[in-house]
């Protein structure tokens, strides 16, 4: 999946470096929970995040449908710790 940004964000050199720096730092990861990022960059007035494509629902998506079920916020809650404490002992955090 590719990602293009906001232009507006291509001319800004403190973006670029962030957005380079943070997909540097989230392709060093690997998690089932964190979604795999390939490539990033720039060309002209165009910014871009190339990431591995995940099929499903998104949470804000689901969340349209009605409120979740306390299993099934208590599994969201479990998998995004689950990536932030891996993060965290990557040094990525």
């Amino acid at each position: 999946a590719v990602k293009l940004l906001d232009p507006r964000l291509a001319s800004d050199p403190e973006f670029i470096h962030r957005l380079r720096e943070d997909s540097r730092a989230a392709a060093a990861l690997n998690h089932p929970c964190i979604v795999r990022t390939i490539a990033c960059g720039s060309t002209g007035a165009a910014c871009y995040v190339a990431q591995e494509l995940v099929e499903g629902e998104s949470l804000r998506t689901r969340l349209r449908r009605g409120p979740l079920s306390a299993q099934s916020a208590l599994d969201v809650v479990q998998s995004v710790a689950s990536a932030l404490d891996y993060a965290r002992q990557q040094g990525e955090l």
